[in-house]
This record gives structure tokens, C-alpha cells and sequence, in this order.
């Protein structure tokens, strides 16, 4: 400040000083803003003969106003108005700025001033002249209204800056700003825009070309005639740029032109494919593909062989933007033209340049909703492997869009094309991620399907899962809804009447009818199946819509066989035809007895015991009637949770239900101080060692998939147990009248480390021992972290002799310790909390990687986007561990 205030030093140091100032505005207080006002206010009013001086001034005083919130506001504001008359243009274009950057504060008063001076400089009055007041409304036209911008046109009348003015108001929102004119106003901006687009300068004709597009959406006829014009005459101008401008504004106003004009772009644009700038023939292409919405079918059929033959174009990015057009004109194909899109974007998987191949298998998806089964299956052998994510999620996005609007038509042409591709690929193709992924389309459509197709669905994904079922299978029948499989049980149902009826009519002629009823109670008994496996509490009576009462007692002789078969309760027998059929329930299920600690004992060994049977039915219908049950706080007596049943027992599809229920991962079973003790990470790495030779093992490669998700669903260590560990040792230093217990050290170090096993999953002699070996440091600090310093620790440096996993044990111990004393005393602890959570989770991820890095290293992948997906969605606290 000091040096600013000199006015001996140089004025090169002094604007330098602005500068600075400038730019740390924004974190001054208000005492050194104040300081800077004064100065500046007083060098820009006492009449320096340096222009930079001045100009800095004027725009420091800017930032300083908007950061004091309002105080000096108005002496600013009056001294940037006078600084509009500055004898230097360069002052007076600073305080335009300047006044621009306040006008979000400005009343009504200071709005109507600097409004006034506009017109001033207009008129070249009062010292104002006409090249600020066009800046000053390129900045302030959005605060003005109807009035006053016809006042502003009244003053531009016959100027001879008239069309730049007009360009100037216009230039910031143009949408906005023409809500507000007349048409004779608006025909002046027209002519306006039109003027400009014959400037000798490139700069002045790119936006005009631009702003031409986006006006012309309220022209008239003649207008849209003239910019018509206007911007044909512009795909030939000598700069790329603007060509380019004049392609998308034509792109824009294709919905106003008439049969004439629109054939008269159509071979403009196909002429500019062949454009020797490839920016040109890009952006004609994309503009082809808007336009060909409006295409009568000799068009279409023109556009459709230039982007045929596009896709043979020397330049990437033009056979790139072939690919996609075609995807998008695909709805107004005729068969022909189709069956040509498909041929072509299918030899486009060849292409050389991958850009290409995904535009490629894009348009492809597209495509697809259109198709017949014979032409899916097609597109389908020709896909390759690693297109297949592109051309799914493009199908997929296909179909969301259209599923809301079509017809029964476009519904059963869908479907059939993907039960048919489905029904194929099960004997014929071994691609498990193209399998999946055609299933992740069935389950999208299912909820848009009548019943019979639904029937159809849920028959064929029984088939499946009965034959050679997946994860993914089984997942898409679990996502079934009750009412969809009633809706699929009653039309099921139906059908077996339907076809009975019809072969008792045959029947007189042949005697195929024993054939006939073993096909058909296939079906019924494929129904019974998927209602006990994957939704067993639909409830039917006779009146659901007509429901046959033989259908229904065949179905209910079918579940009973069913329930027998596999050891079910049998309490299907009690259904009645007349009335709703009961849910079934478990017999081991016991009656809630308030105020018994042992009240859910019964149901946590149900629970366990549906984990280790494989009934992923029973296991759910257990948590569902008993909603107290944790997940997770459900441990039998040696200390398995479900998932460690599930695991052990190679039960997936339970184990995969309990991870996307919150099951913890990183927890270890087994007794307090058993020397096994592993997690359900380390149990399925123990089971593919073990079977690692035999690639084909089923049990294997269900196993390796497991491994996948588990990676890709880490977390930071759950919080919940934290605080379970650190309110147990609480707990038990305090007695019934919650009076704190006299302890010696050593039980306090037993509570310590029994909480802190409970965390780290070691047994409470490996935790001792890791402490007493690796860090006498502990023992030395009397646990007061405060004493640790460099002279009372042992010398050891952190890359002689440390290895991470004592050193990460010691830590956690240590901040465990921390945080159970602030805990006892009633202090502040969240920072310990989310400090130790934190090497919780380091510790934890590093025994993971640890485990597979030798083992499994293809697993890295999986591993690597787990990180960068927590890292992309770090909290506010970091995960110190994947950074």
C-alpha cells in the first residue's frame, strides 16, 4: 500500500501494486479493503496523466466493491460513471467492465443513471461517446426492458454504428432479448445480422452466422428467406470456421423450411461431405442427420448412400460421424435402406480407428429396436467382444427412450427378437458378458410386457435357471415383482386350460394327448419352481380374473410335491380354492416374547441354517418376517455371520443377496483366539487355489466372480462398528449405578485389546504380541500419546525395519485408545473417529490385496476401479489409504 500511495516510485511499480491487489482482493478483511478503496479512489480522482494507472483503478475499485458487499457501493459507482467521459478510450472500456460486474447490485436509481448515460454516448453528448455506450449495452441489455430498449433503437436510428449497436444489445442472450421486441424491431436485427455476415472480418461473420441460426426460430417468411440466403451463400466462405456456423444454423432452421429449400440444403450438405476441410464435412454430416427427419424417401434414400459411402472416407472423423447419422435416421429406413445401415456398420468393426468401431456398435444399438429376430441375431455374431458394452448400453438406452411411447406392434417385435437372440445364444454362444447383458435387456422391458409376454419371459428364465443358470439369471428372476408373478402364474394358468381344451377336441381324432399334458405341465411345474425359489407370497384365489379351479389345484399338487421334494414345510396344504392362499411361513419360526433377550435366538439359527442349506427363499422370507434381525450382528457360536456360511458352503447366489444387503467384508470369523480366522475375501481365495488348475470347474469360475464384486464393493470401514468396539470398553469400565469401576492397568489393557481385536480381526495374543514386539514405544508412552516424542521412542526408521501391517496395528491401537478415553471423558472425538476409520480402512484394504496381488493377479483390474471409484467420490473425509 505503501508503495501504491508514493507517487515518487515509478508507475510501472505502482499499476503492478494494482494488480496485486486485484487479484488478492477477495481474501483481504474489510479493514485492508477499506485502505485499498481510499487509495485507489483518490489516484483515479486526481487526475494522473497515466492511463494504465487510471485503467487499473477503475477495475480494482470494481472488485473491491463487490467484495465489501455494498459499503462504498455508491461512491464507486458514481466515480465508474465519470470515468465513461475518461479522455483515454482504454479508462473508459475499464469502467464499462467494472460497471458491468456491480450491475447485479444496481437499484433502480443507479439503473436508470447509467441508462442515461448510454443514450448520452449514443447521441455523443455530455461527454459520452458512442463506442462506450455499445460495450455498456452489450453488458447491461439483459436489465433492460420493453421501453427502454425501444428507446435505445429510436436513438440508433440512422447511425452509422446502428448495426453494431443492434449486434451489441443482442449479443449476450439473444433468445432472451428478442422475447422482448416488436417485429419491426426484430426485422431490424435481422438486417442487423444479415449486415454483419458481409463484414470483411471473419470475427464479426462467425457469430453473425451463429446468431442467424438462433433468431430465425421467430422469423417471418421473407425473413427466413433472406437468412436462408444469407447462410447458403455461406457454406462457401473462404474460413472453415464459418462454414461450419453456417451448416449448424442451417441444422437449426430446417424445421421452417419449406420442400424448395429443404432439397436445395440436402445437396449442399451432401456436396459439403466432400469438402476438402474436414471440419466441414463433419459438420455436414451431423446437420444431414437433424435434416433427414424431415426427408421425404427419394431424399432419405440420397442421404442414406452418402452416408454409406462416408464411411469410406480417408478422415476418421468423418466416417466417426457417418456411423452415428445412421443411428440416428434408422427409424425412416424402409427394409432396403435398413438391411444397407446393418451391412455397412457391421463391415465398420473393421475399421482401423476404434472411434469408429464405437460409433459403429452406437448405431448399431439403435438400430436394433427396429430389427427382426433373424436380423438380431445377425448383428449379434458379428459383434464383437469389445464393442459389446458400447452397442448394449447404447440398446439399452434406445429402448428406455422409446418403451414410454410404443405401441403393442413395436412391443412384440421387440420381444420376440430378444427371446429368440436368447433362446439361441444358450446352445450356440459361450460369451457369458453378451448372455448377460441381452438378459439385463429382458429385465428392462419386462415391466412394459402384457401378460402373455411376461409369461413367455418368465417361463424361458426358468428354463435357465433350471438348466444352466447364472448369477444374472437369477438376479432378473429375484428383481421379478409379487404382482408380475401373479400376473405370470394366472396367464400361466390360463394357458393350460387354453391348450387342455383345445387337445380334448383333437383328442377325438388322436391319441397324443398323454404328449400333449407332459409338455404342458412342464410349464406348470417350471411356474412352481420359480414361485418357491425366487417369490413364494403371491397370493391367488379363484376369482383372480376367471382363474380356472383345475388349473389352480394342479398347481397347488405341484407346489406340495415341490415342498416335499425339497424338505419344505408343508403348509400349502391348507390352500383353499375359495378363498386367498396363505403364505407360507417356517416351522421353526418362534412367537416374539417382549423383554426376552433370547426372543430371536430361534430366528438367528434360522437364519444361519437357510444360509448354509442354499434356500435363498427361506433365507429372505426370514429377514422379511423379521425385520430386527441384522444382517450383519447375526453370528452363530463360531462367529460366522450368513455370509460366511454362504461362502463356505459355495452357495453364491445367497452370498451375492447378503453383499447387496450391506453384509460387512472385512470381518473374520471364527472362536476368540482360534488361530484361523479369515474373512470371506480369504475363504473364496482358499477355494480358488484350491481348484486352480481345473479351468472348467463351475465352482471356480462362480468363485472368481464373487472375488469381483467383493472388489468392487469396498467401502470405508463402517463407522457402526467403531463405535460398537469403543462403547464396549465404555460400557465395561462403568458399573450398574453408572458409577466408573477402579481398574488396574492390566484389565484396562485386556478391555483395550478385546475391543481393539474385535476391529482388527486378530486374536488378542497376535495383538499383543505384534504391540510388544514391534513397538516398545507403547509400552515406554504409558499410553499418553501426548509424551510420544522422538527422544522417549526406540530409533528405527520407517524403511529400515517397519512392515505395514504392525505399524498400521500399532496406529489403530493407539488412535482406538485415544478415542475410548475422549469417549469417557465426554469429549469432543469425531476427528479421532474419522481418523481411525480411515486407517481401518487401510489396513483392511491392504490384508485384500495382500491376499490375491500373488494369487490372482487378474483381479487387479476389479481392484483398480474400486480406487478410482472412491476416489472420484472421496466424502470430506479422505480415504488417506487409496491415496
Amino acid at each position: 500500500m505503501d508503495k501504491l500511495n508514493d507517487k515518487n516510485k515509478h508507475q510501472n511499480i505502482r499499476i503492478k501494486c494494482i494488480q496485486f491487489l486485484k487479484i488478492i482482493s477477495n481474501q483481504c478483511n474489510e479493514q485492508q479493503l477499506n485502505k485499498a478503496f481510499k487509495s485507489s479512489i483518490n489516484i483515479f480522482n486526481d487526475g494522473n496523466n497515466d492511463t494504465n494507472l487510471r485503467k487499473g483503478c477503475a477495475e480494482l475499485l470494481g472488485a473491491i466493491a463487490v467484495n465489501l458487499n455494498g459499503k462504498h457501493f455508491d461512491d464507486t459507482f458514481q466515480c465508474l460513471i465519470n470515468g465513461l467521459r475518461d479522455s483515454d478510450w482504454s479508462v473508459q472500456y475499464s469502467c464499462v467492465k467494472s460497471l458491468v460486474t456491480l450491475s447485479k447490485k444496481w437499484n433502480e436509481e443507479q439503473l436508470d443513471i447509467t441508462f442515461q448515460c448510454l443514450i448520452d454516448g449514443f447521441q455523443n453528448i455530455n461527454g459520452y461517446c458512442c463506442y462506450t455506450s455499445r460495450h455498456l449495452l452489450e453488458g447491461i441489455a439483459m436489465k433492460l426492458n420493453e421501453t427502454q430498449i425501444d428507446f435505445v433503437f429510436t436513438c440508433l436510428n440512422g447511425l452509422k454504428d446502428e448495426n453494431e449497436c443492434i449486434r451489441a444489445l443482442c449479443k449476450e442472450s439473444l433468445e432472451t432479448i428478442s422475447t422482448k421486441l416488436n417485429d419491426r424491431q426484430l426485422d431490424r436485427v435481422f438486417s442487423a445480422f444479415v449486415h454483419g455476415f458481409k463484414d470483411k472480418y471473419n470475427w464479426v461473420r462467425e457469430p453473425c452466422a451463429e446468431s442467424l441460426g438462433i433468431i430465425a426460430t421467430k422469423a417471418s417468411e421473407k425473413q427466413l428467406e433472406k437468412v436462408f440466403d444469407t447462410l447458403m451463400s455461406g457454406l462457401k466462405d473462404e474460413y472453415k470456421s464459418i462454414r461450419k456456423s453456417c451448416a449448424k444454423s442451417l441444422e437449426v432452421i430446417s424445421k421452417k423450411l419449406n420442400e424448395k429449400q429443404l432439397k436445395k440444403v440436402v445437396n449442399v450438405l451432401m456436396s459439403g461431405l466432400k469438402d476438402e476441410d474436414k471440419n466441414i464435412r463433419e459438420s455436414c454430416a451431423k446437420s444431414l442427420e437433424v435434416i433427414s427427419k424431415k426427408l421425404n424417401e427419394k431424399q432419405l434414400g440420397k442421404v442414406v448412400k452418402v452416408l454409406i459411402s462416408g464411411l469410406k472416407d480417408k478422415d476418421k472423423n468423418i466416417r466417426k460421424s457417418c456411423a452415428k447419422s445412421l443411428g440416428v435416421i434408422s427409424e425412416k429406413l424402409n427394409e432396403k435402406q435398413l438391411e444397407n445401415a446393418i451391412n455397412t456398420l457391421t463391415d465398420g468393426f473393421k475399421d482401423k480407428d476404434n472411434y469408429v468401431c464405437i460409433s459403429c456398435a452406437q448405431s448399431l444399438g439403435v438400430i436394433s429396436t427396429n430389427l427382426t429376430d433373424k436380423q438380431l441375431e445377425g448383428v449379434f455374431n458379428a459383434l464383437p467382444k469389445e464393442q459389446e458394452f458400447n452397442y448394449f448400453f447404447s440398446y439399452k438406452k434406445a429402448l428406455e427412450e422409446i418403451s414410454t411411447k410404443w405401441n403393442e406392434k413395436q412391443s412384440e417385435k421387440i420381444f420376440n427378437a430378444l427371446i429368440f437372440v436368447s433362446k439361441h445364444l444358450i446352445n450356440t454362444d459361450n460369451n457369458s458378458s453378451k448372455d448377460r447383458l441381452l438378459v439385463e435387456l429382458l429385465e428392462l422391458i419386462s415391466t412394459k410386457l402384457n401378460d402373455k409376454q411376461l409369461y413367455l419371459l418368465v417361463i424361458h428364465l426358468l428354463e435357465r435357471a433350471k438348466t444352466k443358470c447364472k448369477w444374472y439369471v437369477r438376479d432378473a428372476l429375484t428383481k421379478i415383482s409379487e404382482d408380475m408373478w401373479k400376473r405370470a402364474t394366472i396367464c400361466g394358468l390360463k394357458e393350460n386350460i387354453q391348450l387342455k381344451n383345445e387337445n380334448t377336441l383333437t383328442n377325438e381324432e388322436t391319441s397324443n394327448n398323454r404328449i400333449w399334458k407332459t409338455v404342458n405341465d412342464t410349464d406348470i411345474q417350471l411356474l412352481v419352481f420359480g414361485l418357491m425359489t425366487f417369490n413364494p407370497r403371491i397370493q391367488l384365489s379363484r376369482d383372480d380374473s376367471n382363474t380356472h379351479s383345475d388349473a389352480l389345484n394342479k398347481l397347488i399338487r405341484y407346489c406340495d410335491e415341490q415342498a416335499i421334494e425339497w424338505k419344505f414345510p408343508t403348509h400349502q396344504s391348507k390352500w383353499n380354492i375359495d378363498r386367498d392362499i396363505e403364505r407360507p411361513c417356517l416351522n421353526n419360526e418362534i412367537e416374539e416374547v417382549p423383554n426376552d433377550e433370547n426372543a430371536f435366538k430361534g430366528c438367528y439359527t434360522v437364519v444361519h441354517e437357510a444360509a448354509r442349506s442354499g434356500d435363498l427363499s427361506k433365507f429372505k422370507l426370514v429377514l422379511q418376517n423379521h425385520p430386527d434381525i441384522d444382517i450383519n450382528d447375526s453370528c452363530n457360536e463360531h462367529r460366522q455371520t450368513p455370509l460366511h456360511l454362504a461362502i463356505n458352503y459355495q452357495h453364491w447366489d445367497i452370498a451375492r443377496y447378503c453383499i447387496e444387503q450391506g453384509a460387512y467384508i472385512d470381518i473374520r470369523e471364527g472362536a476368540v483366539n482360534s488361530p484361523i480366522l479369515r474373512t470371506p475375501f480369504e475363504n473364496i481365495m482358499e477355494l480358488i487355489i484350491k481348484h486352480k488348475n481345473d479351468e472348467n470347474d463351475k465352482n471356480d469360475l462362480d468363485a472368481m466372480e464373487m472375488c469381483k464384486l467383493i472388489l468392487k464393493q469396498r467401502t470405508m470401514y463402517p463407522m457402526k462398528r467403531i463405535e460398537y468396539a469403543i462403547d464396549y470398553v465404555k460400557d465395561k469400565l462403568i458399573d450398574q449405578n453408572g458409577v466408573i469401576k477402579n481398574i488396574d492397568e492390566e484389565d484396562y489393557e485386556t478391555l483395550l485389546e478385546e475391543g481393539a481385536t474385535f476391529l482388527l480381526g486378530v486374536s488378542q495374543k497376535q495383538l499383543k504380541e505384534t504391540l510388544i514386539k514391534n513397538s516398545v514405544l507403547y509400552w515406554a508412552a504409558s499410553r499418553n500419546v501426548k509424551s510420544i516424542d522422538i527422544e522417549n521412542s526406540i530409533k528405527k526408521k520407517f524403511d529400515k525395519g517397519w512392515h505395514p501391517m504392525p505399524f498400521l496395528i500399532f496406529r489403530i491401537f493407539l488412535l482406538f485408545e485415544i478415542c475410548v478415553r475422549l469417549k469417557r471423558e465426554g469429549r469432543m472425538y469425531e476427528k479421532g473417529m474419522k481418523e481411525l476409520q480411515v486407517q481401518l480402512t487401510t489396513y483392511w484394504d491392504y490384508i485384500t490385496v495382500e491376499e490375491f496381488k500373488h494369487k490372482c493377479p487378474e483381479l487387479m483390474d476389479d481392484w483398480s476401479y474400486n480406487v478410482v471409484h472412491r476416489l472420484i467420490n472421496l466424502g470430506p473425509c479422505n480415504e488417506m489409504s487409496l491415496v
